[in-house]
């Protein structure tokens, strides 16, 4: 028989939204297991390159969406300062790029109303000169450039802390765990999944 484990919710996969669902959840009070088929943090986020950003390409679009992803990162400078640093980053203009300079420089000035959120230093717009004393390497004639602060993490230590936290907090992590089947039930708001059977990779059901 397999063994039975009662949790008021039940995560699927331990990746970057999965670990902020568990984080959040148990400091709500809620017992929450996560069930992760590997180990946490090593699929999605071991392939991510870790760029906390505020979502620069939305910036003629969705205002809501770097506002929310600018104070994420904000509040993660905060909570893990010590899984964070500050990485600047910058973008040459070339002939052959989408915009001219004036209009990078009109987007960025937008995109620096955010960067208090962030607590990032606001954009420089830099001289073809200066983009050669920045990077060498840039071999493309170029027509200047922009310089803006982002911040970049491990992203596997930071999933990993964040899981770590919500451990804690009395929330439960299965690892190397397949999910085989799911039992459920039919409700007046839908389907409702009730029951789960796991496998755990080299173990028993349950």
């Amino acid at each position: 028989m397999a063994q039975d484990h009662e949790h008021d919710l039940v995560i699927f996969g331990g990746g970057t939204v999965g670990i902020a669902c568990f984080l959040d959840a148990t400091l709500r009070g809620l017992n929450v297991a996560v069930i992760e088929r590997r180990r946490i943090g090593r699929q999605t986020n071991a392939n991510s390159l870790g760029l906390l950003q505020g979502g620069f390409k939305y910036i003629a679009t969705n205002a809501g969406l770097i506002t929310a992803d600018s104070i994420d990162c904000g509040l993660l400078t905060r909570l893990v300062p010590h899984l964070i640093r500050n990485q600047p980053i910058l973008m040459p203009i070339l002939d052959n790029s989408k915009f001219p300079p004036w209009l990078w420089e009109r987007l960025f000035r937008a995109y620096d109303e955010y960067s208090y959120l962030r607590g990032v230093d606001k954009h420089r717009r830099l001289s073809p000169a200066e983009v050669r004393d920045e990077e060498p390497a840039i071999k493309p004639k170029t027509r200047g450039g922009m310089l803006f602060h982002e911040w970049v993490t491990d992203p596997v230590k930071l999933a990993q802390a964040l899981a770590g936290a919500a451990v804690k907090l009395g929330g439960t992590i299965y690892e190397n765990c397949e999910i085989t089947d799911s039992y459920q039930t039919t409700t007046d708001d839908g389907e409702r999944i009730e029951r789960v059977l796991v496998h755990k990779n080299g173990g028993k059901n349950f």
